[in-house]
């Protein structure tokens, strides 16, 4: 391998604070300029390579990185072609793109990145500065490994099944804040699975091989089950407000979906109304007359709905039409980093000014600092949801934090 390393021996610092970086450029100037701003953010080690293929042969030598900051424009193997090798080795080390392109073409870039499956942290052009770097790398501690166990990112239709039946799946709670006030209005309950040795995995590892093999419905039923009960116990605490719960697309198009839902609520005095139903907005809806019967008689039942992801799918406004929402979620790919994207920052407008028009109410997700507060919190919006607040945690944890934060929300 024909990289050059800032160290002449590659010898990893085992604190907990120093980072290992892998710099991606055949522009050395840059990719030394690049280097020294890294240097003074604090302990790291850097391995600098001008190309994609020795980009993988440093990743075989030393194994996974903190970060991959990766310029697009290399010879022999490009940043792109370098995309596709990453996912395919489950590489899941943040990745930031530098590049001297056009913007659209960074932009475009991170989407390909994305779709690939990896976790993209953002793109910079060149030449890079300090600030603008730190600002993204800031994000890197907040980026969930998309592979999750080692060698294997996904459990089996088999482990899925026999796990649902023994309780593994339970939520973990993000509470929803609103911008007026600064209390909690809620809560998402987002899906986790405990393992044999009580790790906790994300939904990547187990989601998808419900949804492909069909128990989906299953999956969703035990997320019911275990939400009601911790609504049981936490009774009629009105700053827990509602709980929403994303429901797949095959789901909604189950007309005895409302049966399903209010059964279970009725066995714990539950009020409709303290559950939201998350509709994701990329989702295909393949039986359009019975996703609209059951969402409708959800809604008449009391329940809220929301779309979803606001933004990533392809038919927004005939949704918006069709169909009764009661909540509006914008997608953190529109939130994060608006303050300094400008087009990110005019869908984000739009979307807040679209559900004032319709009166809905409008929720954004992957508020991770201060200044995306502050902006969606300038432009109307009026719920948000993200890092900054609080991190997904247990149902026994909740109401605690609750009342931690309506103590320090009531003193300003």
């Amino acid at each position: 391998m024909s990289s050059m390393s800032l160290n002449a021996t590659f010898t990893p610092d085992t604190s907990e604070d120093h980072k290992r970086y892998l710099l991606i450029d055949d522009d050395q100037l840059m990719s030394r300029v690049t280097a020294r701003i890294l240097k003074r953010l604090g302990s790291c080690s850097i391995d600098m390579v001008s190309d994609g293929q020795e980009a993988l042969e440093a990743l075989d030598v030393n194994g996974d990185y903190d970060v991959i900051i990766c310029d697009l424009n290399m010879p022999n193997m490009d940043g792109l072609q370098l995309f596709r090798h990453l996912a395919e080795r489950n590489v899941t080390a943040p990745l930031l793109l530098i590049s001297g392109e056009h913007e659209r073409i960074l932009r475009t870039s991170g989407e390909l990145a994305r779709s690939h499956g990896l976790n993209t942290l953002g793109f910079l052009s060149k030449p890079v500065d300090g600030p603008s770097l730190t600002r993204l790398l800031d994000n890197a501690s907040n980026v969930v490994p998309l592979q999750l166990r080692s060698g294997l990112s996904e459990l089996s239709s088999d482990e899925v099944m026999h796990g649902i039946a023994s309780g593994r799946v339970l939520p973990y709670y993000q509470p929803k804040i609103d911008t007026v006030t600064g209390r909690i209005r809620g809560a998402e309950a987002l899906a986790r699975w405990r393992t044999d040795d009580n790790r906790i995995l994300s939904p990547a590892a187990f989601v998808d091989v419900a949804e492909r093999s069909g128990q989906e419905e299953r999956l969703l039923s035990a997320m019911l089950d275990t939400i009601v009960q911790d609504l049981a116990i936490w009774g009629d605490d009105a700053q827990l407000g509602t709980i929403a719960v994303n429901v797949p697309v095959s789901c909604c198009c189950k007309t005895d979906l409302p049966e399903l839902l209010k059964s279970k609520l009725d066995r714990s005095g539950i009020n409709p109304g303290r559950i939201m139903i998350e509709v994701t907005e990329t989702g295909v809806i393949e039986d359009i007359a019975s996703a609209l019967e059951t969402l409708t008689r959800l809604r008449i039942a009391g329940f809220g709905i929301a779309i979803d992801d606001f933004g990533t799918g392809q038919s927004s406004l005939k949704r918006l039409q069709d169909i009764p929402f009661t909540e509006l979620k914008i997608d953190r790919a529109f939130v994060s980093g608006a303050v300094h994207d400008d087009t990110k920052r005019a869908i984000l407008e739009m979307a807040i000014e679209l559900g004032d028009k319709l009166g809905i109410e409008v929720i954004a997700e992957g508020v991770e600092r201060i200044e995306d507060w502050e902006l969606v919190k300038s432009l109307g919006c009026d719920l948000v949801q993200g890092f900054l607040f609080a991190r997904p945690m247990p149902g026994g944890k909740l109401a605690a934090w609750a009342d931690g934060w309506s103590s320090r929300a009531a003193m300003g």
